[in-house]
C-alpha cells in the first residue's frame, strides 16, 4: 500500500458554519389542558452539510427578547434535514402562562464542522512524455502530467485515516480486521471487504504496528515514520479516495521509477544496501522496515546511506514495502499489480 496520485486540496484549520433555511413553521397549543405546545417546519438541505442542531426559542413580547428553551423533545438537537418535523414543547412546565397569540415561537438550525489539517502529502510531479517500461526496455508515453507521493504512506499516516475514518463510519471492525465498503468493479461486487489487518503489533518489524485499544487506533512506539503493512488492496484504495486521491496504475508507476532511463533501478544500474532494503542489505532495521526517505543520503548509527531517489524524486521505490497499484495482472485475472519489492526479497525483486 503506497503511492497516490492527484494532487490534494488541503483544508487547513477551517470552521464552517451554516444556518439552514426553517420554513413552514406551525405553531399550536394543545386544548387537552396540558399545556404542550406542538411545533412542525421543514428544513431544507444544504449540499455541504446533512445534519442540523435545531433549538426552540420563545418571545413573549414581540420579539424584542428571545429564550431558549429546554423543554421539547422531538426534532430537536442534531437533526437531519427534511420535511414535516416535529417538536413537542412543554410550556407548562417552565411558564405559567398559557400559550396565545402574543407568545412568539422561532425555530433555529445550525451546523458546525471543523477540519483540522487533513494530511499533508509532500508529492512530485511528473510530466507527461516518454518512458521505458518492462524488461525490454520498451519505450511508450504518457500523454498527461500528473503528481505521485514523494514517499511511501507511513503508519502515523495510515493510522490518522482510520481514526476519521472510524468516526464517520466510513469504517468499522469486525474481528481482528478493519473492514470497509467497496462498490465493485468488474470482477468484485460490491460489499464489505477487509481494509487492513490489526492483529497484535509486536518488535517484530514485519508486523502490522496499527492496533486498536478499544477506544481508538495507536501506532507502535518507534514505528510511525516506517511505510505501513498488512494493508489489502481494498485498504489502499479507501484510503486514497478518503483523501480525494486515487492509485497509480503500473505505467504511473514505472514511469516515475525511472522515467526513460532504461535503468534497472530508480538511481541506476547497481544496487546494494547503501541504496534500499532488502533480504540482507544490513540496514539498522534488518529483516523489517525501515523509515520512508532513509535512503537520502544520511548516515545513521554509523550505516551511510546513498541518496537513491527515482528520476522525479520519489523515495523508496525499491525495496521496504512492496505497493500496490490500480492495475489488472492480465485481462482475465481479478489480481491487482504491486511493484518495487520489500524488505523481504532479493535485489531482483527491487527492479523497477
Amino acid at each position: 500500500m503506497k503511492r497516490l496520485l492527484l494532487t490534494l486540496l488541503p483544508i487547513l484549520g477551517i470552521i464552517y458554519t451554516q444556518t439552514a433555511e426553517i420554513s413552514n413553521v406551525q405553531v399550536a397549543q394543545r386544548t387537552d389542558g396540558s399545556k404542550i405546545v406542538d411545533i412542525t417546519y421543514d428544513l431544507s438541505p444544504d449540499a455541504l452539510f446533512t445534519d442540523y442542531t435545531i433549538t426552540v426559542e420563545i418571545s413573549f413580547n414581540g420579539g424584542d427578547t428571545w429564550n431558549q428553551t429546554n423543554y421539547v423533545q422531538g426534532d430537536v438537537g442534531v437533526v437531519e434535514a427534511g420535511t414535516e418535523k416535529a417538536i413537542e414543547w412543554y410550556m407548562g412546565n417552565q411558564y405559567s402562562n398559557t400559550f396565545n397569540d402574543n407568545v412568539q415561537v422561532r425555530v433555529l438550525a445550525e451546523s458546525t464542522i471543523y477540519w483540522e489539517s487533513q494530511m499533508d502529502f509532500e508529492m512530485v510531479s511528473v510530466p507527461a512524455g516518454d518512458y521505458t517500461y518492462g524488461s525490454n526496455d520498451e519505450l511508450l508515453t504518457i500523454d498527461y502530467d500528473f503528481e505521485m507521493s514523494k514517499y511511501p504512506i507511513t503508519n502515523a499516516q495510515y493510522t490518522e485515516f482510520l481514526i476519521e475514518a472510524y468516526q464517520t463510519g466510513e469504517v468499522w471492525i469486525s474481528g481482528g480486521d478493519v473492514v470497509g465498503f467497496y462498490a465493485g468493479d468488474e470482477h468484485y461486487s460490491g460489499g464489505d471487504y477487509d481494509l487492513y489487518n490489526l492483529g497484535t503489533p509486536s518488535e517484530s518489524y514485519n508486523y502490522g504496528q496499527i492496533s486498536w485499544n478499544n477506544t481508538t487506533f495507536i501506532v507502535t512506539e518507534g514505528f510511525g515514520n516506517h511505510p505501513v503493512v498488512k494493508v489489502t488492496w481494498f485498504g489502499a484504495y479507501k484510503f486514497a479516495e478518503h483523501y480525494g486521491m486515487r492509485l497509480p496504475n503500473e505505467h504511473e508507476w514505472e514511469k516515475t521509477a525511472r522515467a526513460e532511463t532504461g535503468s534497472d533501478y530508480p538511481w541506476g544500474d547497481n544496487i546494494d544496501g547503501s541504496n534500499a532494503n532488502y533480504s540482507g542489505s544490513g540496514d539498522p532495521w534488518d529483516n523489517g522496515t525501515t523509515p520512508v526517505g532513509f535512503y537520502n543520503g544520511q548516515a545513521y548509527e554509523g550505516f551511510q546511506t546513498t541518496d537513491s531517489s527515482s528520476p522525479y524524486g520519489a523515495y523508496d521505490m525499491a525495496g521496504n514495502v512492496r505497493e500496490w497499484t490500480q492495475s489488472w495482472y492480465s485481462e482475465t485475472s481479478s489480481g491487482r499489480v504491486y511493484r518495487g519489492g520489500s524488505w523481504s526479497g532479493n535485489t531482483n525483486n527491487c527492479q523497477s
